[in-house]
C-alpha cells in the first residue's frame, strides 16, 4: 500500500470518528441555532436553518385544538400539533349600510382625470387588517355606490306613480290682441284664464298594477345593493387573502435563498479544505440562484396582489395596501352542511331578487291588460275673461264653469294588449327558471366551501406536521455532510421539502380562511 492509500485511508476513518462523535451528542448539536431570517412583519417560519428560538415560528405552530366542524367525523383528524396559538375570535356579521344620500350637486370636476405624473405616483402605503379593508369597501367602492345610487332613483320612481292617487289640477292664461281686416271684424283684445281638476276614478287596475311595479323594482334595486355589498366584501376578502399568500410566498422564498447560501457556505468550506468537490460547489450555485429567481417571482406576485386589493378600495390617491392581519385560522364555522345550506336559501339576495322580478312580471301583465279596459275621468273647469275693445270693454269679467265625466275605451288595438301580456308571462316563467338555476349554483358554493373547509382544517394539520419532520431532516442531512458522511443531493432535497412544507402549510391556512369567508357569503353575512 502506498503512502497516499495510507493517508486517505486516514482520512477517512478521522471523518468517521468525528461523524459518530457529533451523533452521540445531539444536545451539543442542538446548542447552536442558526440565524433566523427578521423580515419586518414576520407571519411565516423563515428561519433558514436547522433549529429556531420558541415563537419564532406563528404559522408553523398552530393551535392545539383547530375550529371543530360538525359532521366531521374527529377519529379521521390529523395528529394534533404539540404547541399552538390562540386563534382571534371572528369578526363582527355584517350589517347593511342605510340607503345614502345622493349628493346635492355634482361637479363636473369628478370627471377629471390626472394629468400629471406626480398625480399617478404611488406615494403611499397603508397598513390594513382585513375589518380595516372591508369597512374602507363600504366607504369607497364605487359598484357599491351605483347600487345606493340606484335605490335612490327607485325610490323618487315610487314617489312619482303615487302621485296618480292624488287630483291634477292645472291652470291657464291667455291674452289675445287680435287686429282683423275690416272685413272680417272689429280690434279685440281677450284676456282670458282657465283652472282644470281632474281625477281618475277607474283606469282598469293600470293605477295600482304601476304602483306595484314601481315598489318590486326597489324591492330589487335594495336586495341589488345587498347583493353588490356581499360580492364586493367577498372580492376585497379574497384580494386580502391572496396578498397575505404573496407574502407568505415571499418569506418562504427569502427563508429558501438563507438556506441555500448557508449550504453554498458548507460547500465551498468542504471544498477549500479539500473534502468537497468543485461540481458540489456548482450544484449548490445553482440551487442558490433558483431560489433567488423564485423570490423575484414571489415579489412580482406580491406587487400584483397589492394593485387588486388598492383597486378594490378605491383609494382618494394612488396608495399600496399591505396586509397586516397574522397568517392563521381566523374562526371556527359552528353550522352543519345541512343547516348553512337552508340558511343560504333563506337569506341570500339572488333568490329574493327573483322573486321580485315574478311579482312584477305578475303586474306587468295586469298593467298591459288595464289599456283595454274602460276608462273614467272626472273633472272640473272654470274660466274667467274679459275682452278690452269697445263697445264690449263695459262689460268686464265674466266666468263660468263645466263638470263632466270622460269614459273611454280601447276596443280593437289588433292584438298589442294581448302581445304586451304574454310578454310579462314570459317574463314570470324566467324569473322562475332563473330562482332554479341560482338556487342550484347556492347550494353548489355552500358544498364547495364546507368541503374545503374541512380538507384545509385537515391539511394545516398535515403541514404542521410536515414542517417539523422536514425541519429535523434538514438537521440531520447538514450533520452528515459538514462531518463527510452524507452528499450535498441530501440536504437541496431536504431544503426543497421544507420550503414546499411551509408553502403547504400558508396554502392549507389561506384556503381555510377563504373557506369561511365563502360561507359567510353564502349566507349573506360577510
Amino acid at each position: 500500500m502506498n503512502a497516499r492509500s495510507t493517508r486517505s485511508s486516514a482520512v477517512i476513518v478521522v471523518a468517521a470518528a468525528i461523524a459518530g462523535w457529533l451523533l452521540a451528542m445531539p444536545g451539543k448539536a442542538e446548542e447552536t441555532q442558526e440565524p433566523v431570517f427578521p423580515p419586518e412583519e414576520s407571519v411565516l417560519p423563515v428561519e433558514p436553518d436547522l433549529e429556531e428560538p420558541a415563537g419564532a415560528d406563528p404559522l408553523g405552530q398552530l393551535p392545539n385544538e383547530l375550529p371543530p366542524l360538525r359532521g366531521v367525523d374527529a377519529a379521521t383528524e390529523a395528529p394534533t400539533p404539540e404547541e399552538g396559538i390562540e386563534i382571534p375570535p371572528a369578526p363582527p356579521a355584517f350589517v347593511a349600510p342605510a340607503d345614502a344620500d345622493v349628493p346635492p350637486s355634482p361637479s363636473a370636476e369628478d370627471l377629471a382625470v390626472p394629468q400629471s405624473p406626480l398625480q399617478i405616483r404611488i406615494s403611499r402605503t397603508q397598513g390594513l387588517s382585513l375589518d380595516d379593508a372591508l369597512q374602507l369597501a363600504l366607504d369607497n367602492n364605487p359598484d357599491i355606490e351605483l347600487a345606493r345610487l340606484a335605490v335612490e332613483s327607485l325610490f323618487e320612481a315610487v314617489r312619482e306613480v303615487r302621485a296618480e292617487y292624488t287630483p291634477q289640477v292645472s291652470s291657464q292664461a291667455q291674452y289675445t290682441i287680435s287686429r282683423p281686416s275690416e272685413l272680417r271684424g272689429v280690434n279685440n283684445d281677450l284676456l282670458s284664464m282657465s283652472l282644470r281638476a281632474s281625477y281618475v276614478f277607474f283606469d282598469g287596475g293600470g293605477r295600482n298594477a304601476r304602483n306595484r311595479v314601481a315598489d318590486s323594482n326597489l324591492e330589487i334595486a335594495r336586495d341589488q345593493l345587498a347583493l353588490t355589498t356581499q360580492s364586493v366584501r367577498l372580492s376585497v376578502a379574497e384580494s386580502y387573502y391572496s396578498l397575505q399568500l404573496a407574502d407568505a410566498q415571499v418569506q418562504i422564498a427569502e427563508a429558501a435563498i438563507a438556506n441555500s447560501e448557508a449550504n453554498l457556505r458548507d460547500t465551498e468550506a468542504q471544498f477549500r479544505a479539500g473534502i468537497g468537490t468543485r461540481f458540489e460547489v456548482l450544484q449548490a450555485e445553482t440551487e442558490l440562484a433558483t431560489d433567488r429567481q423564485d423570490l423575484l417571482r414571489a415579489e412580482n406576485d406580491q406587487l400584483l396582489a397589492r394593485r387588486r386589493l388598492a383597486e378594490l378600495l378605491n383609494f382618494d390617491s394612488p396608495t399600496d395596501a399591505i396586509a397586516t392581519d397574522a397568517i392563521e385560522p381566523t374562526q371556527a364555522w359552528e353550522q352543519s352542511l345541512e343547516d348553512t345550506i337552508l340558511a343560504a336559501f333563506q337569506n341570500r339576495e339572488e333568490l329574493e331578487i327573483q322573486r321580485d322580478a315574478f311579482a312584477r312580471a305578475q303586474q306587468q301583465a295586469q298593467l298591459a291588460l288595464a289599456a283595454r279596459r274602460p276608462r273614467i275621468e272626472g273633472f272640473v273647469d272654470y274660466e274667467v275673461s274679459n275682452v278690452f275693445s269697445e263697445p264690449l270693454a263695459r262689460v268686464g269679467f265674466v266666468d263660468g264653469y263645466s263638470v263632466g265625466f270622460t269614459i273611454s275605451w280601447l276596443a280593437i288595438d289588433g292584438g298589442a294588449t294581448d302581445a304586451r301580456a304574454r310578454q310579462a308571462d314570459i317574463d314570470a316563467l324566467d324569473a322562475i327558471r332563473t330562482f332554479e338555476r341560482d338556487r342550484n349554483d347556492i347550494r353548489r358554493s355552500v358544498e364547495d366551501a364546507f368541503l374545503s373547509l374541512s380538507s384545509n382544517r385537515e391539511q394545516i394539520e398535515v403541514a404542521q406536521l410536515a414542517i417539523s419532520t422536514a425541519r429535523e431532516s434538514l438537521r440531520l442531512a447538514r450533520l452528515r455532510f459538514q462531518a463527510g458522511v452524507g452528499t450535498q443531493t441530501d440536504v437541496i432535497s431536504q431544503q426543497t421539502a421544507l420550503t414546499q412544507a411551509r408553502a403547504n402549510l400558508a396554502d392549507a391556512v389561506i384556503g381555510y380562511n377563504l373557506a369561511i369567508v365563502q360561507l359567510e357569503r353564502a349566507v349573506s353575512s360577510l
